[in-house]
């Protein structure tokens, strides 16, 4: 995970369009595909020549997955923790 921050137009660029009555005050996660390591067949330079890890769409959308299951995760042991401090 490359990112995680609130929503913020100005400090990141990343946000999404906030309905009417929808709370503006959530959380982002993310990654990008453009690290050391990481072949991007559109750019022309590079600092890293040996790039050669293609992340295609599939990659992505496998690791948005992966990240999904591990927030659904937090989220359970985190129930689990406020249930067992209210039985006490």
């Amino acid at each position: 995970m490359t990112f995680s921050d609130f929503c913020s137009r100005e400090e990141h660029g990343i946000c999404h369009i906030v309905e009417h009555g929808e709370n503006d005050r959530v959380w982002w996660f993310g990654f990008d595909c453009c690290h050391s390591g990481d072949f991007s067949p559109g750019l022309t330079f590079t600092l890293f020549p040996n790039d050669t890890s293609y992340r295609d769409l599939n990659y992505v959308k496998e690791q948005c997955r992966n990240l999904a299951k591990q927030l659904i995760e937090v989220n359970k042991k985190k129930n689990e923790k406020n249930k067992k401090k209210n039985e006490i």
